[in-house]
């Protein structure tokens, strides 16, 4: 039978679900062949294809590749989707998830069947027998099981995760992405009621004084250590010598502060500058602290500062800013 002259059906067509990679892999093979050896299995009287639609893209693609047709009969549609139904779930590397979205369909003829044998002990006719077509069905879901091969508990889950409507989650079960088991408790198990957070305890109001004080003299004042007679050690001071000769180096204002961090270290040095005409020297004062970060963010960043006890230094240098400028006129 040419491919050309048979009809397709959506309700046959849709009990195989075929992924572009696995599309890709019934291609490869049947070129690599030259034929597909699985056949096509037809409704003699009605010469609809019942089971090989996986097959028919690379058919029409490659017209040359080989292929085979059989012919069956059978007593009306639902007999014949059953019937590709059947085989289709009895392939092992079909997923569980597509094995009961295509059998679903048949629980309630299954059902019929058994309930037709063992009132008439041949099937004749179906239409007479009644059964329960709720989605709980415990018969029917039991005969699903039984055809798919599983537990009726994974059935009455697929059904509600079906029913649910959370095509998301369908679509990751569909690919097999996601189990039944852990879909049905995504969807369905509560999640404990989740515990206030406790109230912060009421505190007194922060109080915020912001004046013209000097930050070294407010830095000293506030210590009761950084003398050098001092028995309490709290760590080793970075020595200072780098930054008080920069500062007494570089031209800027007098009383000027400057606040150098050793990251290395972890320590900061408040380094205060000031200059003494009578003598005509700079005097430069430092005191060290171990500090540490406490906050950290983009527009924010927030160190405590403890003073290293015996930290403190003073330093003076010759003020030869004249004689450098005397030297350059001499010269």
């Amino acid at each position: 039978m040419d491919i050309e002259k048979l009809k397709f059906d959506k309700k046959y067509k849709d009990v195989f679900h075929v992924t572009r990679k696995e599309q890709q892999a019934i291609e490869v093979l049947a070129l690599q062949d030259g034929e597909i050896y699985q056949p096509l299995f037809v409704w003699k009287d009605q010469g609809i294809l019942i089971y090989g639609y996986q097959y028919l893209k690379t058919l029409e693609t490659h017209p040359d590749i080989k292929y085979t047709v059989r012919q069956l009969e059978f007593d009306g549609w639902e007999e014949a989707q059953v019937w590709a139904v059947e085989h289709y779930i009895a392939q092992p590397e079909i997923l569980l998830w597509q094995k009961l979205e295509a059998a679903v369909d048949c629980g309630e003829y299954w059902l019929l069947k058994e309930d037709a044998k063992k009132a008439q002990g041949v099937r004749t006719d179906l239409s007479t027998v009644t059964i329960d077509k709720s989605d709980d069905s415990k018969e029917v879901n039991a005969i699903i099981a039984r055809k798919v091969g599983c537990s009726t508990g994974y059935v009455y889950n697929f059904k509600k995760i079906l029913s649910s409507g959370k095509t998301d989650i369908i679509k990751l079960c569909r690919k097999g992405e996601l189990s039944i088991s852990a879909a049905y408790s995504r969807l369905f198990t509560p999640k404990p009621p989740r515990k206030p957070k406790p109230k912060p305890a009421p505190s007194a109001p922060i109080e915020l004084e912001i004046d013209g004080s000097d930050i070294f003299d407010e830095c000293e004042d506030n210590i009761d250590v950084g003398k050098k007679n001092t028995n309490c050690h709290n760590g080793i001071p970075v020595d200072p010598n780098q930054i008080i000769n920069e500062i007494t180096a570089t031209n800027v204002p007098d009383g000027s502060i400057w606040i150098t961090l050793h990251k290395k270290d972890g320590q900061i040095q408040v380094v205060k500058r000031t200059y003494d005409e009578a003598k005509g020297s700079f005097r430069a004062k430092v005191n060290a602290y171990n500090c540490k970060v406490i906050t950290s963010n983009d527009e924010l960043i927030i160190l405590q500062a403890d003073h290293i006890n015996g930290s403190t230094t003073e330093a003076s240098r010759k003020d030869d800013r004249e004689f450098g400028k005397s030297s350059q006129l001499a010269s």
